[in-house]
C-alpha cells in the first residue's frame, strides 16, 4: 500500500463528513472505507463508515463497525450514540440502553443520547423515565424536535393525554 501523508487522510475524513452531512451516504462509506485501509482502527473512520451504512440500510455492517470505532474510542457519546441507534435498528434494545447508561450516569451524554435512551425507555415499556430522558434531553437543547415528539409518546403512553397534546 503506498504512503499516505496523515494531512490526506484528515482531508478523506472530513470530506467524508462533509459526505455523510449532506445525505451522500455511500460517498460518505467510500471515503470513510480508503481512510480505514491505511488507518484501520481510525474511530473516526469506523463511526462515519458505520454511521453512512446504518442509513444506507446495512445494519449488521454498521453494527460490527459501531463496535469497534467504541472498542478504539470508549466514552465516546457520539459513537456510543451510533452504536445504539444501530442496536435498537436490530431490535436490540436493552443492549442499546445499557451502552447509554452508563454515560448518562456520568453527565456526559448529550441530548441526542438522552433522546435515544429515552426510546429505548420507551421500548422497555417505562414511559415514565422515557419521560425523564426527554426531558433532560430538551433542557440541553430545546430545539431537538424529535425529543419533543417523543416526549409526547411517552406522555401518551403513560395514560397522560393531556400531557401528550402539550
Amino acid at each position: 500500500m503506498p504512503d499516505i501523508k496523515l494531512e490526506d487522510l484528515t482531508a478523506s475524513l472530513l470530506a467524508a463528513s462533509a459526505h455523510f452531512n449532506a445525505g451522500r451516504h455511500a460517498e460518505a462509506a467510500a471515503l470513510a472505507d480508503q481512510v480505514r485501509q491505511h488507518l484501520p482502527n481510525s474511530p473516526d473512520a469506523l463511526h462515519i463508515s458505520g454511521l453512512s451504512r446504518l442509513e444506507m440500510g446495512r445494519t449488521e455492517d454498521a453494527l460490527s463497525l459501531l463496535e469497534a470505532a467504541a472498542q478504539a474510542k470508549k466514552s465516546d457519546a457520539g459513537i456510543a450514540n451510533s452504536l445504539a441507534l444501530a442496536r435498537l435498528a436490530l431490535g436490540q434494545i436493552d443492549e442499546a440502553a445499557k451502552g447509554l447508561e452508563s454515560l448518562a450516569r456520568k453527565g456526559k451524554l448529550p441530548a441526542e443520547g438522552l433522546n435515544t435512551l429515552g426510546d429505548c425507555r420507551l421500548r422497555q415499556g417505562d414511559p415514565v423515565k422515557a419521560r425523564a430522558c426527554f426531558e433532560k434531553a430538551l433542557k440541553l437543547n430545546p430545539a431537538l424536535d424529535a425529543a419533543r415528539v417523543n416526549l409526547g409518546e411517552a406522555f401518551k403512553e403513560s395514560g397522560d393525554l393531556q400531557g401528550a397534546i402539550a
